[in-house]
């Protein structure tokens, strides 16, 4: 991306013509990007991906509709969700489209954005993969309980294992939270006495 002079002469044009055509766009496009990267400090890979955005929904071909007619940006979304793009760069495309709209209202353009009404389209729910029994118990048994950093990795693998704690709870346990004799430890969300956050309990197996 080559930084340009704003000129503003697209904007001379809109005036003239009261309409959006797709050379007035792209001349547009430059300075939204000059803004963007000089004013907002965006990095260049962000501008990148934006600029390939919008390029590509100027190019993509619908007669029928004008360049800010929200049908026309629906066909266009609707085109890359059935072409494998995975939800996020789905998200991304909307969201370059919000942006440059946006830029022309500002620029007394358009009088209202087109996608201010067309939602991002929801991420999928990934389930997180799970470790086997043998993987267990294979990372358990990994630490070296002969030297006393072995013992206190295996600690560590077991507790987490047996209340599944995080790692950011379990390294802020205090020997004030363990109970070996009854067999359980006391997670406090914070340390801070004027937390209010509930206590939670864990059950362990003492061996």
């Amino acid at each position: 991306l080559k930084a340009r002079v704003m000129k503003g002469s697209w904007r001379q044009m809109q005036t003239i013509t009261r309409s959006l055509n797709r050379a007035m766009l792209e001349d547009a496009l430059d300075d939204y990007l000059d803004r963007l990267r000089f004013e907002r400090g965006l990095a260049l890979n962000t501008l990148k991906a934006y600029q390939h955005d919008i390029a590509a929904y100027l190019s993509f071909d619908t007669s029928l509709h004008e360049y800010s007619d929200p049908v026309r940006i629906r066909k266009w979304l609707a085109e890359r969700s059935s072409s494998n793009l995975s939800t996020k760069t789905q998200a991304r495309g909307l969201v370059s489209l919000r942006g440059f709209f946006s830029f022309l209202v500002s620029e007394n353009v358009l009088d209202i954005n087109p996608c201010i009404h067309i939602d991002l389209p929801k991420h999928e729910m990934r389930i997180p993969k799970s470790l086997s029994l043998s993987e267990v118990e294979a990372l358990i048994n990994a630490p070296d309980i002969a030297t006393a950093r072995g013992v206190r990795d295996r600690t560590m693998l077991e507790v987490l294992y047996a209340t599944g704690l995080r790692v950011s709870e379990l390294v802020s346990l205090r020997i004030e939270n363990l109970h070996l004799e009854q067999g359980y430890l006391l997670e406090h969300p914070c340390q801070n006495e004027l937390c209010n956050n509930n206590i939670k309990y864990h059950s362990l197996t003492i061996h």
